[in-house]
């Protein structure tokens, strides 16, 4: 299996094509993501920047090993964000989309040369860059770059490793490694490859022991997840209910990515993925096709693939969200094709391309239907699909909150408070962003409730010292801020 003649096959127009087809479905279906702010965990970070500086939070972030996190790319990356576009979101919105867009790209590249089929990695690629009800909240904010930044150095790490240039794809398991943790499990795929397809490629793996070796002892000076607070979000546990909750959830949620607008029930896509597999192994019977030993290589390599990926996010105690699949969603992808692929004989291209290019727009319209529905649901408040962050109705409150603000009180003297009422404190990351949009470190957000708690603890006939601005959020529904 030589990766470089199977991609050699494709020829120059379809790898053009494909790559604008990527590019455009990218556009079609997330160009609403450009406009919406930075919102909830994205002030979290910017604000240490603000004040430590480029050179402090960088510097900090690599060498910080106490924390239960170890993520110092990922800062690089949102310092860049922050020096070049300020506090305006727009510039990392199309970073991270062209970002996306080069996964799409990716995707392809490694189905064609793992499986040597060109239509499976053509349509898998689009699928996968389609698959709005995975992708959409990355996309939706800064931090998202933890996923689209770090399935970006996991793909590149793996083309270029079946691409024969180790050194290019050890370099950026590296940078994978200093994006998110959940990255780690490539070496479980890797590793699948080498026993499945060609062992003698295993002094190949050396360098990436060395590297998890370093990363363990990086990661022993920090907290542990097993040990952290039962309550806190990245608490893990081996055993639990948690654990069938989030395979039953993460299967679920990457069923609907196919069809996400059809709202079909879990246990009736089960079924009919179920039925779907089972018939077109029937017809691969039918038809004297069993399976070749290259396929069912394949269909093991991928297995191990996708649940190498969702291993991390199963163990997860107190949070699940439809972008940890994302690490799963190649594979799944792949093997559902390949299953479908299979109702039509190979001999009959003509009708396995129509198959194929029926599939990839059935599943972009059902994914426009499905962000059009989202964002017309989250902007009037009504954010029912689960899963989520529900960053489009965070969003649309953080501009009526930044509307309210801004027009009636252009400029604030320093060390006044405001009091908020009308909205929680989440989406502007509990009152930093107010402090970045008047660049005034002195500034203090408080909710309506916490300021008539100050008052009554006063004694009689005392009052609150200090400025205090009051916004009603409620009352400006029409101010929005793009």
């Amino acid at each position: 299996m030589n990766g470089r003649s199977t991609v050699a096959d494709l020829r120059f127009t379809t790898i053009v094509a494909a790559a604008i087809a990527i590019a455009g479905i990218t556009g079609i279906l997330y160009w609403r993501t450009v406009s919406q702010p930075f919102v909830y965990d994205d002030w979290l970070f910017l604000y240490p920047i603000h004040t430590g500086g480029a050179t402090g939070a960088i510097r900090d972030a690599f060498l910080r090993f106490d924390g239960l996190t170890y993520r110092p790319l990922a800062m690089m990356y949102y310092t860049f964000v922050y020096k070049t576009f300020g506090v305006d979101a727009t510039g990392s919105h199309i970073i991270a989309l062209i970002l996306h867009a080069c996964n799409g790209c990716l995707v392809m590249y490694i189905v064609a040369n793992v499986t040597a089929m060109k239509p499976l990695a053509v349509t898998v690629g689009m699928i996968y860059t389609a698959s709005a009800s995975i992708h959409l909240d990355p996309l939706l904010w800064l931090v998202g770059f933890y996923d689209v930044g770090g399935m970006l150095f996991v793909l590149a790490s793996l083309a270029f490793f079946l691409a024969k240039r180790n050194s290019m794809s050890v370099a950026f398991f590296v940078l994978a490694l200093l994006t998110k943790e959940a990255t780690v499990f490539l070496v479980i795929v890797l590793a699948s490859y080498v026993l499945l397809f060609d062992t003698s490629l295993l002094k190949r793996l050396r360098p990436f022991a060395i590297v998890i070796f370093l990363y363990i002892i990086v990661k022993l000076s920090g907290m542990s997840p097993f040990q952290v607070d039962p309550s806190h979000p990245h608490r893990m546990d081996i055993a639990g209910s948690h654990v069938l909750f989030n395979l039953s959830s993460y299967s679920r949620w990457l069923a609907e990515s196919l069809f996400p607008s059809l709202r079909i029930p879990g246990v009736a896509l089960a079924g009919m993925i179920t039925m779907l597999v089972l018939g077109a192994v029937l017809q691969g019977v039918r038809l004297r096709e069993p399976l070749t030993s290259a396929e069912k290589k394949q269909i093991v390599f991928f297995g191990v693939w996708m649940m190498a990926g969702i291993l991390s996010v199963i163990l997860l105690r107190n949070q699940a969200a439809r972008y940890y699949a994302t690490y799963s969603l190649v594979p799944f992808l792949i093997l559902l094709v390949m299953m479908i692929g299979r109702i039509v004989p190979p001999s009959r291209t003509v009708y396995r391309t129509i198959l194929f290019s029926t599939m990839v727009i059935a599943v972009i319209l059902s994914n426009v239907i499905y962000v059009e529905r989202l964002f017309t649901q989250e902007r009037r408040g009504a954010a029912t699909t689960d899963g989520t962050f529900h960053l489009i109705q965070k969003a649309g409150e953080l501009n009526r909150f930044h509307g309210a603000l801004l027009v009636r009180h252009p400029t604030l003297p320093p060390h006044t408070t405001i009091v908020l009422s009308g909205m929680s404190l989440i989406p502007s990351g509990n009152g930093i962003a107010a402090r970045l949009w008047y660049n005034d470190t002195t500034l203090n957000v408080i909710t309506l409730t916490e300021y008539c708690r100050l008052k009554e603890a006063l004694p009689p006939d005392s009052t609150l010292a200090g400025e205090f601005v009051f916004v009603d959020c409620e009352e400006n529904e029409d101010l929005l801020v793009p």
